[in-house]
């Protein structure tokens, strides 16, 4: 290999080799330097699927752009091999360079200290958490430059996980006390490793110390450190004071993020002097180029095949942090026409939005959040301080006939400046409705000539765009739009709105919106198994090929796109490339943030996904929906009490909204089982909601109030409980509780009817999980137990959790469920076992709520099954 050139990149020397490929310098003859490449082996070359997950790994690593962190240039192929080009670091790992000097002086520590610091706040401000932060991930360069190496740690799925909760992970010293517990983790974490490696750099020592890891774990737990001052009197005692606030025991207690920590940092020394010593050619001892090479590349290996191994670590992490600019909120135009006409007010709304949120330098709330203010009586201060914004877009809309059949619209709207509550500008547009789009750019391009905003020319083409010519055709999408915008999801609204982008596309085959919606609507009936048939399936793709075909560069096509990727066809990947040019095109966009949580919760990235909530969080801070999708995670990460209150946050924006309250009542399912507040939450569910029925249901059987259960079962007008996770014909519910009851006869009667029923519907929905897993439960009880695993297999084989980490979980629940029913109890304290052990909604309160599981009760296993789970007590 030494020698030959593959693509433009000339092999130089081998550098390193392990279990994940070996590293060889090679020289770019493109762009004349140096660089490190690495070969996969060949079980992930030659695979498919690993290539795949290579591919967005790769890309994950590439997205940390920043002087203080090891750079990932490109990934490449040829001559069927896949390799990754990385930068060439020539220096020296910091663990060494304190081992020369035994410890290093204190204006060089910090020096390096704050290019640590700087390094993890770029990439915590992007959401991602190093997790094993130490001095042998930390090069020095030859001109005294730091670079962090090794990001990528992150969660796997299943039988493979990684960093599972409850395990832990990197060198033992350096780790957080939350890491030595198996508890989940942020950038605070990371914080905790940054103060072990600073007492390092200024005391050639590890604070926390033992002959053997159980010794260092407990230091770490219930130690403190050695005051810095017993080592060196040259140590300030502002300094001691930054380090020990890094090593706190509780997280809350530390810096909360690494901007603060630069801030004190920054304050305990003589930058002058700092700089003149880090610009020194001398400041780090002298090794030859090989030496060198090779100890930054083990580095760059160790980073690699840590993404490698992986599995999914995806680019997403937004670009600056939203309150460094002009944040502005649009809110809702008030319809001055009849209540009919809604629709075009709100539409008009939407779209000066979204026009607007297509600039890059300005920060836009999300509609979600605007919402809230309509028809508000809060003063524009009240409005600026709750939504972090320091300008408000706010006006009137009439849309009027005249007797000549000529439609116009009456456009006022006016920008104030929050601080003093000035109308910066104002203005009134009346032009007939053919002229509706060119209004709406003008309303963009006059708020952005107000702010100071210099547009670049992609932006201009932005704010004039025209998604259709024809105005009848834009209505009905507008129409479209309103109905998929209504607070409560309903089959009817969704049929109703693809009516309408139905028409619109007729009107005008060139509308690309109005397939893209058409598509988002087909879709959505899919996901949520309103209408779980290839044909469903077939009208989402056919009209996203048109949205596509029609408008490859719209950033609204390639989100709903993205989104057919990830529901419809369980495609991860392509879902995140058409996320990742929706973001291009729309970098300040909630609704591109919340669809990439989706995709971070499919594949188990339960961290990643929260980082980007909070993000989102504060790009929308009064969108109940934000709050409700964090509470979730929080929930399936077992961060019980986070949960609880982000989901009452969640109430108290938007009382009306339902899935807050279904969260209050599941997450104390799990906490404790059902109790008088998961009753009271319950409540507030209308009975036309899809999950009404299955969480009265479980509440009534969790208190063992069987009579309600009963009576609940026979008062409803259908014969199934049927919701996006489960399909249960009422029969099988009632079985349950005859089995409980030992009610022997009734229970056999009531699987055979459930059984009628859905061996008859499996008849169309072979390739749906939930009748699967529901006929395993029938066969279960009827004694037929070989049908009942094979059914309950097929079930978790349709949807694992390595393609959904979060409705998979539902098919292995009742896998558990009918091991139990068939005496296989080992086998289903298994399943449970591994449901513990990963984000999921079950602890030992859920599994003794659940009357399935009446069997385990005194199984030993089960009676030692821990009582809390791996960050319940967050």
């Amino acid at each position: 290999m030494i020698g030959s050139t593959i693509l433009h990149y000339k092999i130089i020397d081998k550098l390193g080799e392990g279990g994940m490929g070996v590293v060889y310098l090679a020289e770019d003859t493109r762009l004349e330097r140096q660089v490190a490449i690495k070969f996969l082996p060949p079980h992930i070359a030659g695979n498919s699927d690993e290539r795949k997950r290579f591919e967005i790994e790769a890309k994950a690593a590439a997205a940390l752009n920043h002087p203080n962190i090891a750079t990932v240039f490109a990934i490449e192929e040829a001559e069927n091999e896949l390799f990754l080009v990385m930068e060439y670091i020539e220096g020296i790992e910091l663990k060494e360079l304190v081992r020369a000097q035994n410890y290093l002086p204190q204006t060089d520590a910090i020096n390096y200290a704050i290019q640590l610091a700087e390094g993890l706040q770029a990439a915590h401000k992007k959401g991602i958490v190093h997790r094993d932060i130490k001095s042998s991930n930390i090069m020095v360069t030859n001109d005294g430059k730091v670079k962090i190496m090794d990001f990528g740690l992150a969660k796997l799925r299943g039988s493979i996980q990684l960093t599972q909760i409850g395990t832990t992970l990197g060198t033992v010293a350096y780790m957080s006390p939350e890491q030595t517990k198996g508890d989940v983790v942020d950038n605070r974490a990371d914080i905790w490793s940054f103060g072990v490696v600073l007492y390092e750099m200024l005391t050639g020592e590890f604070p926390f110390k033992g002959d053997y890891e159980q010794a260092v774990i407990y230091s770490i737990l219930n130690e403190s450190q050695e005051p810095l001052t017993t080592h060196s009197a040259e140590i300030s005692e502002e300094l001691a004071l930054v380090l020990d606030k890094c090593l706190q025991k509780e997280r809350s207690d530390r810096y909360q993020n690494a901007s603060e920590l630069i801030t004190a940092l920054s304050g305990n020394i003589d930058k002058k002097e700092m700089w003149e010593k880090s610009d020194s050619s001398n400041a780090i001892p002298s090794l030859s180029k090989k030496s060198r090479g090779f100890s930054s590349v083990i580095s760059i290996i160790g980073t690699i095949s840590i993404i490698i191994i992986g599995y999914i670590i995806f680019n997403f992490f937004g670009k600056e942090h939203p309150f460094d600019k002009n944040m502005l909120v649009v809110l809702p135009f008030e319809n001055l026409g009849p209540n009919e006409e809604d629709y075009f007010a709100e539409g008009m709304t939407e779209e000066i939005t979204s026009r607007l949120a297509s600039i890059k330098t300005l920060g836009v709330i999300s509609r979600k959040s605007a919402l809230l203010y309509r028809n508000t009586d809060k003063t524009i201060e009240q409005i600026g301080e709750e939504l972090g914004v320091n300008y408000i877009l706010e006006g009137t809309v009439r849309w009027a006939r005249s007797a000549d059949g000529e439609e116009r619209v009456r456009i006022t709207p006016q920008l104030i400046q929050v601080e003093q509550d000035i109308h910066v500008w104002t203005d009134i547009y009346e032009r007939t409705i053919k002229d509706i789009f060119q209004v709406q750019s003008e309303i963009a391009h006059k708020v952005v000539t107000e702010l100071g905003i210099t547009l670049l020319e992609s932006e201009h083409q932005k704010l004039i765009k025209v998604p259709t010519e024809n105005i009848e055709a834009y209505h009905l999408f507008l129409r479209g739009k309103y109905y998929l915008g209504q607070p409560h999801f309903t089959q009817e609204n969704w049929n109703k709105a693809i009516d309408s982008f139905q028409r619109a596309a007729e009107l005008d085959p060139n509308f690309a919106l109005a397939y893209s919606e058409l598509s988002k609507a087909h879709w959505r009936l899919y996901f949520v198994r309103f209408d779980f048939t290839p044909e469903r399936l077939e009208k989402a793709k056919n009209a996203a090929e048109k949205a596509l075909q029609l408008a490859k560069d719209s950033p609204e096509v390639h989100l709903n796109i993205g989104y057919y990727y990830l529901w419809a066809q369980r495609d991860p990947v392509r879902a995140l490339k058409e996320f990742d040019i929706a973001e291009n095109g729309l970098p300040n966009n909630v609704d591109i943030l919340r669809a990439k949580t989706r995709l971070y919760e499919t594949q188990g990235m339960w961290q990643e996904k929260i980082a980007i909530d909070e993000r989102a969080a504060e790009l929308s801070p009064r969108d109940a929906s934000v709050l409700t999708d964090l509470a979730f995670a929080y929930w399936f990460t077992r961060s019980y009490k986070n949960a609880l209150k982000t989901s009452k946050r969640a109430v108290a924006l938007a009382p009306e909204t339902i899935w807050p309250y279904l969260y209050v009542a599941h997450i104390n399912w799990s906490m404790n089982g059902p109790n008088n507040e998961s009753r009271a939450a319950i409540k507030h569910v209308p009975s036309t909601h899809s999950f009404w029925l299955w969480s009265v249901y479980w509440q009534e059987v969790g208190e063992r109030n069987f009579e309600k259960a009963f009576e609940l079962l026979e008062n409803s007008e259908s014969n199934w409980m049927k919701n996006k996770l489960y399909v249960r014909p009422k029969p099988l519910l009632k079985a349950f509780l005859y089995d409980y009851l030992n009610k022997k006869e009734e229970a056999h009667a009531a699987y055979d009817s459930a059984r009628v029923i859905l061996e008859n519907a499996m008849k169309t929905n072979i390739s749906d999980p939930r009748y699967h897993s529901s006929l395993g439960l029938s066969y279960a009880g009827l004694g037929k137990f070989k049908d009942a695993i094979n059914e309950g297999k097929k079930a978790v084989e349709l949807l694992p959790i390595t393609k959904d980490a979060v409705y998979g979980t539902m098919f292995v629940i009742d896998l558990a469920a009918i091991y139990t029913m068939t005496g296989e109890y080992d086998l289903a304290l298994e399943q449970i076992e591994l449901l513990l052990s990963i984000p999921s909604p079950i602890s030992k309160a859920w599994l003794k709520m659940d009357v399935r599981f009446k069997p385990l009760y005194n199984n030993p296993k089960f009676q030692n099954l821990p009582e809390k789970n791996p960050g319940e007590n967050e």
